[in-house]
């Protein structure tokens, strides 16, 4: 499919979606102009995946881990949520590893929460844990983490979040 896009505000698009049909992206993709002036443009691709279909492809890996706590023992178990059963007011720890061959600057990782949990500290602000500084902003959605570097190898943050309501709930990746 072509498009047209005319950089004029009272005359012209800015922008232009197309719709791709079936999932299949286009192997080529062709721009072209139809002056000389100096241009400047950008092409974005969004698109739609279950859960189940999403793997890692990248030299940088995050993953997620929860922690149920036990307060018969004091202790923290590791669990899966979708096989566990949790019941509002169950506390729970919620582990993000970001593990990296090189250095990484200036790191921006979104971690959605699931609707039924609430976090126990609803307080944004900066952080020391493991090896490396961050700030944290607390949103409705989830947790934002943002850092100058994170070092090689594995680092890990941390939040906690009790359970607020029964029902079936589910999480994206961090990304």
């Amino acid at each position: 499919k072509s498009l047209r896009v005319i950089d004029n505000l009272f005359t012209g698009k800015l922008a232009d979606i197309v719709l791709l049909q079936g999932g299949s992206i286009p192997g080529e993709l062709k721009v072209s102009r139809t002056n000389n002036d100096t241009t400047s443009g950008e092409i974005m691709l969004y698109y739609f995946s279950d859960m189940q279909d999403v793997t890692e492809v990248s030299p940088v890996r995050i993953s997620k881990i929860y922690r149920l706590y036990n307060s018969a023992g004091n202790t923290w178990e590791t669990i899966d949520p979708a096989a566990f059963r949790l019941k509002p007011g169950d506390k729970l720890e919620v582990r993000l590893s970001i593990e990296t061959r090189r250095m990484l600057k200036y790191v921006f990782l979104d971690d959605k929460r699931a609707a039924c949990f609430e976090p126990l500290n609803d307080r944004s602000g900066h952080e020391y844990e493991n090896g490396f500084a961050y700030y944290k902003s607390i949103r409705d959605a989830g947790h934002q983490f943002f850092a100058e570097s994170i070092p090689a190898g594995t680092s890990t943050l941390t939040y906690q979040v009790t359970v607020s309501k029964q029902g079936v709930f589910s999480t994206g990746l961090p990304s």
